[in-house]
């Protein structure tokens, strides 16, 4: 196993490297091509997937992933965005422990890497319209990273932090970022209210909740701005 996996990282050093790749868009289920490949020959060189990397990313492809995000903690929506691919990369080239794995302390070794999104936050003069769609009367904006969460995923409670039914119209949110209890307006998506909390949810990441897993799979990771209404 040992030889497999120093072997793997050989190859790893070989091949191509991409620089940029999942740090300007989140990959998720459905895409191709050599972004994709590349992270598949990283779950490969874990032994996380048993598929040749073909670049296209099915289901043992969201599988794999989810079962790193699971091993090192990450929010196990099954789609490589930016954190998750640089956590990903830093593995198979042995860069972290993995058994001992924590994602502050990683970040906090990232400070200043412009592929780790920061928080960003404003206030309009006025408030304006986002496309075609009607925008509500709101306090400010704020930059999030939008992942997406549903009951029906495995390992996950019907019910949120503050007790009240899982479904859409909920958001998990770092109650440091954006308060429990606060009303939102979420492009693409429409009202909720903040009334979950998630280990991998902090600073400007949050996570829509959705009634079904194909929803979250066609929400994939989002970059966005959403109105804080109170």
């Amino acid at each position: 196993m040992k030889l497999g996996r120093i072997f793997a990282t050989l190859i790893l050093i070989c091949a191509v490297t991409f620089c940029n790749v999942c740090s300007a868009a989140a990959l998720k289920y459905g895409d191709r091509g050599d972004d994709v490949k590349e992270i598949q020959t990283y779950l490969i060189a874990q032994c996380l997937l048993q598929d040749e990397a073909d670049g296209v990313y099915g289901s043992s492809t969201v599988q794999a992933i989810k079962d790193f995000q699971t091993a090192l903690g990450l929010d196990a929506d099954g789609v490589c965005g930016a954190i998750t691919y640089k956590v990903l990369r830093a593995a198979a080239y042995d860069e972290i422990d993995i058994y001992n794995f924590s994602l502050s302390d990683f970040l906090a070794s990232k400070k200043g890497d412009s592929e780790v999104k920061t928080v960003v936050e404003y206030t309009p003069e006025k408030n304006n319209s986002n496309g075609d769609e009607d925008v509500p009367q709101f306090s400010r904006i704020v930059r999030v990273e939008a992942t997406a969460y549903s009951r029906f995923e495995d390992g996950m409670s019907n019910y949120t932090a503050r007790g009240n039914f899982c479904q859409r119209g909920i958001i998990a949110v770092d109650p440091n970022f954006i308060p429990l209890g606060t009303r939102v307006y979420i492009p693409g998506y429409g009202y909720a209210i903040a009334d979950d909390v998630g280990g991998a949810i902090v600073g400007n990441i949050i996570d829509v909740a959705f009634d079904s897993v194909e929803e979250c799979y066609q929400w994939g990771r989002q970059y966005l701005d959403i109105y804080i209404i109170d």
